[in-house]
Order: C-alpha cells, then structure tokens, then sequence
C-alpha cells in the first residue's frame, strides 16, 4: 500500500515466516498499490472505522473498480444500490470520494444497527438490514456466506 511517510514510524527487516508469506499474499491481494487510500483514510478517521476493514469491503465489492457495476445495480467502490446512494446523497456513485464516504459512513450504522458484530453487519452490506433480521443472523445464501468469510480473510490479513 502507499502511506504518507509521516505515518511510517520505523522500518525494520525479517526474516520471512510462513505467517508473513501469508499476510503478503493477502495485502497484494488488496492490491499493494490502494488506489484511494487518502479517500479511504480520510473516510475512516471520520466515521471512526478501521481503514483495513475498509478497504477489505472495497476489495471484496468491486475489485477496486471505481466504475464497477453489479448485475444488481450497485455502483462504484463500495457497490451502493441506488436507493443507499440517496440515503446519503451521492451525487455521482462513480466518484470515489463520494462513494467510500457513503460506504463508510452506510457500514458504520450497521455496525452501530447491530452491536459491532462485524459478521453481522457484513452480511446486512451484502444482503440488506431486512434479510438479516429475517433470518435473525447470516441470511443462509451461499452469496452472503462467501462474501463475509472473505471480507473477514482480507480484513485480517491487511
């Protein structure tokens, strides 16, 4: 990833470890490079999120695709349906600034909508808020499954 050098505070060679092959498997999978990094930091520190679970949710919904587009209709970086893009007034879903601010602010209230249980708000990204308190937990679709076990993989690997 790319960070302001102000936030390196030292670096320090070691040796590698099966564990630190793991991790760098994971980050590139990120993408080393985080494009929109000063977006994803300056949304993160607002809405008092960790970057990495971020990110790991930018991963997961778009690859990084700035103008990706779900068969669903779900647009740009953190894949915001129409309907979620008014609740917060996006202008232009496409405009990445715009959209991680959504996101983050959109997975911020779903984690406050149902006790910081990451699991649990993953899902109700994914799925919808009504569908997880249908099923009272994790909808039992095989998409939302796979789309919490990844994000949870990414996020602890950043």
């Amino acid at each position: 990833m790319v960070f302001p050098l102000e936030w390196v505070k030292e670096i320090r060679d070691e040796p590698d470890t099966p564990v630190a092959k793991e991790v760098e498997v994971a980050q590139s999978e990120v993408r080393s490079d985080l494009a929109f990094a000063d977006q994803v930091m300056f949304a993160s520190t607002k809405y008092e999120m960790d970057w990495k679970l971020v990110a790991a949710v930018m991963k997961a919904e778009s690859n990084l695709d700035p103008f990706a587009v779900s068969p669903k209709g779900a647009q740009g970086l953190m894949q915001l349906m129409p309907d979620t893009a008014r609740l917060y007034r996006v202008q232009d879903p496409y405009d990445p600034r715009e959209n991680i601010e959504a996101g983050v602010k959109h997975l911020k209230k779903l984690l406050n909508r149902f006790d910081n249980k990451l699991d649990l708000a993953l899902a109700a990204y994914n799925s919808g808020e009504k569908t997880v308190d249908r099923y009272r937990g994790i909808p039992p679709y095989p998409e939302t499954r796979q789309y919490v076990k990844r994000v949870l993989n990414l996020y602890r690997n950043l």
